[in-house]
């Protein structure tokens, strides 16, 4: 967890040559300027999840929308 005094994490993204960014931080706040990037948030384990960012997410954490947990 994020100290709330640090602030959020931030990512300069508008110059940003990829196409999908990893982030490892998944307490990071979506910004405006994040509509319409893919991200590979890390889930916990290993893997990366593929995610794209709309108008709704605005405003909330990426590590929302990662889904941590296995389904059996």
């Amino acid at each position: 967890m994020r100290s709330f005094w640090k602030g959020p994490v931030l990512f300069n993204v508008n110059n940003s040559a990829e196409k999908e960014l990893k982030i490892i931080s998944r307490n990071t706040t979506i910004f405006p300027s994040f509509i319409g990037k893919y991200f590979l948030v890390k889930n916990g384990e290993n893997s990366l999840r593929k995610i794209q960012i709309s108008v709704d997410m605005v405003g909330l954490k990426i590590g929302e929308f990662v889904i941590t947990k296995k389904v059996y």
